[in-house]
């Protein structure tokens, strides 16, 4: 058996999410995410050579450093609106 990249295993959930009905919008949201992924770790890495810790502080790098609650957020004010 061949090992994937990260790119094919990319584009396998992206197909499997699709089959198993997700919306267009979650669609895109997850390919944009992984896409920075893909970027970060580069399309030909084989997903078996990701180990813990190259992605344990990938989500410090990858956004801004917070000190926010999911609570405090400043998206969560404008979420907690949206649902009203």
């Amino acid at each position: 058996m061949t090992e994937k990249t990260l790119h094919e295993a990319v584009h396998e959930h992206l197909e499997y999410l699709k089959g198993h009905g997700k919306s267009e919008r979650t669609l895109y949201t997850y390919s944009k995410d992984l896409e920075q992924v893909e970027a970060f770790f580069g399309p030909d890495k084989k997903v078996s050579a990701i180990l813990i810790p190259h992605v344990s502080g990938q989500r410090s790098r990858a956004t801004s450093p917070s000190s926010h609650s999911p609570k405090t957020h400043p998206w969560a004010a404008a979420s907690r609106q949206h649902r009203r």
